[in-house]
C-alpha cells in the first residue's frame, strides 16, 4: 500500500507540474503574481522608507495583498471548476488524475495566503529589513513541514493530509511575518514622534 502511494504521488505530482508551468506560457502564473506582488512591494516601500512617508507603506501592504490574494484566487477558482480537464492534458490514468485534483485545490487556494505573506515580505526589505524576514521564512515555512511529515502524517497518512502542511505553514508565516512588519512600524512611529519632539524643543 505504501508503495502504491509513494508511485502514485510521484506520478501526480509530475502531472501536476507539468500543468503549473505549462500552461501559463512556460511559468508558474500563480508564482508570477506573488513574484509581481513582492517586487512591486520592495520597489515602492523602499522609496517611501527613503522619503519619510511611512504610512504610505502600510496602504501599500493592504492594496498589494489584496491584488495579490484577488489575482491568485481567480485562479484557484479556474483550477476548482475546471480540475479535471486541467490534469487531464498531462496524465490519462483517473487514479492519478483524482490523486492530482487534491493536491491542486490545497496548493492553488493555499497560494491565496501566500500572496499576503510575500507583500509583507516585499515591504520589510524596502524598508532595509531583510535578515529577520528571511530567517522567518527559512525556520516557519520549513521546519514545521518536517515536523508535520513526521509527526503529523504518519497517523493519518493520506496524501491530503501531507499537502495540509503547506497552507498551514502560510498561516503561520503571515502571522509571524506580520508581527514583525507591525513592530517594524511601531520603531519608525516612536522615532518620528521622538523626532518631532525634539525639533520642537530646539
Amino acid at each position: 500500500n505504501n508503495r502504491l502511494l509513494v508511485g502514485v504521488m510521484e506520478e501526480h505530482n509530475v502531472a501536476f507540474m507539468l500543468m503549473v508551468e505549462r500552461l501559463p506560457a512556460g511559468d508558474s502564473l500563480i508564482v508570477t503574481i506573488a513574484t509581481a506582488i513582492y517586487t512591486g512591494c520592495v520597489s515602492f516601500s523602499g522609496q517611501c522608507y527613503g522619503a519619510v512617508k511611512y504610512k504610505r507603506i502600510d496602504r501599500l501592504v493592504l492594496t498589494a495583498s489584496a491584488l495579490g490574494c484577488g489575482a491568485i484566487a481567480l485562479c484557484a477558482l479556474v483550477c476548482t471548476l475546471f480540475p479535471r480537464p486541467l490534469l487531464g492534458i498531462f496524465a490519462a490514468d483517473p487514479v492519478v488524475v483524482e490523486a492530482g485534483i487534491s493536491k491542486m485545490l490545497v496548493l492553488a487556494w493555499g497560494y491565496v495566503l501566500y500572496a499576503c505573506s510575500e507583500a509583507m515580505l516585499g515591504a520589510l526589505r524596502g524598508m532595509k529589513k531583510s535578515t529577520v524576514p528571511t530567517l522567518i521564512n527559512a525556520i516557519v515555512l520549513c521546519i514545521p513541514r518536517l515536523l508535520w511529515v513526521y509527526f503529523i502524517f504518519p497517523l493519518h497518512p493520506t496524501m491530503m493530509m501531507l499537502y495540509l502542511c503547506i497552507p498551514i505553514t502560510y498561516v503561520l508565516n503571515i502571522i509571524t511575518q506580520g508581527s514583525y512588519y507591525l513592530y517594524c512600524r511601531k520603531k519608525q512611529n516612536n522615532a518620528l514622534l521622538q523626532d518631532s519632539k525634539t525639533s520642537t524643543l530646539q
